[in-house]
């Protein structure tokens, strides 16, 4: 059986764009050492616990895990 991905929109996902976030750069260990992009603010979208009642559960990509 093969899952059929359906590409979606953030907003189209009823997520909630909650304003800028952060700087105009990443930061941390893994960050280039050269912009791939231009330099620009970062977008922060949230969704409330009650919004994601009977949504199903998607593991965050990234990070320690």
């Amino acid at each position: 059986m093969m899952l059929e991905i359906v590409p979606m929109t953030l907003r189209e996902a009823e997520w909630k764009c909650v304003g800028q976030a952060g700087g105009l750069r990443w930061t941390g260990k893994r960050r280039p050492k050269v912009d791939l992009y231009p330099a620009q603010m970062k977008i922060r979208y949230e969704m409330s616990a009650a919004d994601a009642v009977g949504r199903p559960v998607v593991k965050e990509m990234g990070g320690n895990q």
